[in-house]
């Protein structure tokens, strides 16, 4: 199972999207740790994913207070050894459906501070530990809205789900691009000196579709995906665009229907197909080009 013998921390743990991550890395093999304001319910998620064979804990932690944060990730260490995924699903305060022009400062900035401040607590909580390690994973959501021509959703909108997932689309094909000899020995178009991939191997190169789910989960959550099993549609978005980079790496696809234009098109297709509207679908993608271009000239 991809995370056998891993251990998670969910934050958040009780809500919709943090109870499913946390059932969902329980099946697969992860121990649980569930971290929420109310041990109650806490409890009740818990007690669900052991019905189902999981591991799961449960332990009432204010996300929000970096005391609280510090000592549960130590906790966690103590118990189990290791922090080796962290995801923060907390909800904060967000006042919407108000105007721009009319809303006050303090409510604003409400949901914009208080979600730095929790991913910033938690994350670094677990990168401590995992800086040690020398491995783990770190996932954080975002709202559905950031970069969209929406209306009333005040200091709420702080990122786009499906500009996202474009993203990582794009930042998958770079990586293929600019490290083609690695991305050829990975998946079998060459090899060296009688080097294999073991199945450790692979299981690492598996860990990075986490990123990929998760997002697949917060598309879902905003409405702009089917509901119908996020995992299998992030299989999808993996599947489709390592294809089209695969042949683009070969040097296959040529004008007028050149790598760039197929990848263009490709990335829209598979919001649409995954349940994005066409209009919402194009706009989100354009997003992810111009923060991949922003992204590549600031490091330049």
């Amino acid at each position: 199972m991809l995370l056998e013998n891993k251990n998670a921390i969910v934050y958040g743990a009780t809500g919709a999207i943090g109870g499913a991550v946390a059932r969902a890395f329980a099946g697969d093999g992860a121990r649980v740790f569930l971290a929420g304001r109310t041990l109650a319910t806490l409890e009740e998620v818990a007690a669900d994913i052991r019905a189902h064979g999981g591991m799961a804990e449960a332990a009432p932690v204010d996300a929000m207070d970096k005391a609280a944060v510090d000592a549960h990730a130590d906790r966690v260490v103590a118990a189990a050894g290791s922090i080796d995924v962290s995801f923060n699903a907390v909800a904060v305060p967000a006042v919407q459906g108000v105007a721009l022009t009319e809303i006050s400062v303090e409510d604003f900035l409400a949901p914009i501070t208080g979600l730095c401040r929790t991913n910033f607590l938690t994350a670094t909580a677990a990168a401590r530990h995992m800086a040690a390690q020398g491995a783990g994973v770190i996932v954080t959501l975002s709202a559905s809205s950031a970069k969209e021509t929406r209306h009333q959703m005040g200091g709420f909108s702080l990122a786009n789900a499906v500009a996202d997932m474009a993203l990582l689309g794009r930042v998958y094909r770079h990586n293929a691009i600019t490290n083609r000899h690695v991305f050829e020995v990975m998946f079998g178009g060459s090899s060296l000196g009688g080097f294999a991939l073991t199945e450790e191997d692979r299981q690492h190169g598996r860990y990075t579709l986490t990123t990929v789910v998760d997002c697949a989960y917060r598309c879902t959550a905003a409405g702009r995906f089917q509901p119908e099993d996020p995992v299998l549609k992030a299989h999808h978005m993996w599947l489709g665009v390592h294809g089209t980079v695969l042949l683009d790496v070969g040097g296959y696809l040529v004008s007028p229907y050149d790598a760039s234009r197929c990848f263009e098109s490709q990335l829209v297709s598979l919001m649409i197909g995954a349940g994005d509207d066409p209009v919402s679908a194009a706009r989100s993608v354009a997003v992810s080009g111009d923060r991949f271009e922003a992204a590549f000239r600031q490091a330049a």
